[in-house]
């Protein structure tokens, strides 16, 4: 399902806070209260992340200047079968080059599906497909090959859960720690030269 079939589907926004690392952290609730928690943008990368797994059904590797957001969900209450992720200019999607996992501790991450402007995480929790209340997902990644971070960008989760899917967005402008080793121009933040 793209972003175009989810907005169809209920809108929620998202309350933005930032994270004690200064990361962007977005709280959703499916309007219900039947479904909440967090998503959080922890850090943005230069190309294929520090343990970035890519050998998934739907997994594609980044190149190596591209940019890459990484993120991570935690459930409340209720549970995430999926989570769609994509990035538009308000009303057209951008094109991601790479998605991902970083295998870890939490909830696995089992396939990656949906199209290059809404890529789909599928988690599963010991069979039972999704990530549960109190529990959070391993970490996932999407890249594109340039990104604007000054708020001209909307950040669209597509939260899939036991009642109709639901959709957060958010502007793209993460906290300043979330920012780690990029070039200025993989970001297309240019610098002035005063005279």
């Amino acid at each position: 399902m793209g972003m175009r079939k989810a907005a169809a589907a209920l809108l929620i926004c998202g309350a933005l806070t930032a994270g004690a690392s200064g990361s962007l952290i977005v709280n959703f609730d499916d309007g219900t209260g039947a479904v909440t928690g967090t998503i959080e943008l922890v850090e943005i990368v230069q190309g294929l992340p520090v343990g970035g797994d890519t050998g998934l059904p739907g997994g594609v590797a980044p190149g190596a200047f591209d940019v890459t957001l990484i993120f991570k969900l935690t459930v409340d209450v209720g549970e995430v079968s999926d989570l769609g992720i994509g990035i538009t200019d308000g009303v057209t999607p951008l094109v991601s080059t790479g998605a991902g996992w970083i295998p870890g501790g939490n909830v696995d991450i089992t396939s990656i599906s949906g199209t290059p402007d809404t890529r789909e995480f599928r988690f599963d929790e010991g069979g039972a497909g999704a990530v549960m209340a109190g529990q959070m997902s391993d970490l996932m990644f999407v890249s594109y090959s340039s990104l604007a971070l000054d708020g001209s960008l909307d950040l669209n989760f597509m939260i899939t859960d036991s009642v109709p899917t639901f959709t957060v967005t958010v502007p793209l402008v993460p906290a300043p720690g979330v920012l780690v080793a990029l070039g200025a121009g993989a970001l297309c933040i240019g610098r002035r030269r005063r005279r």
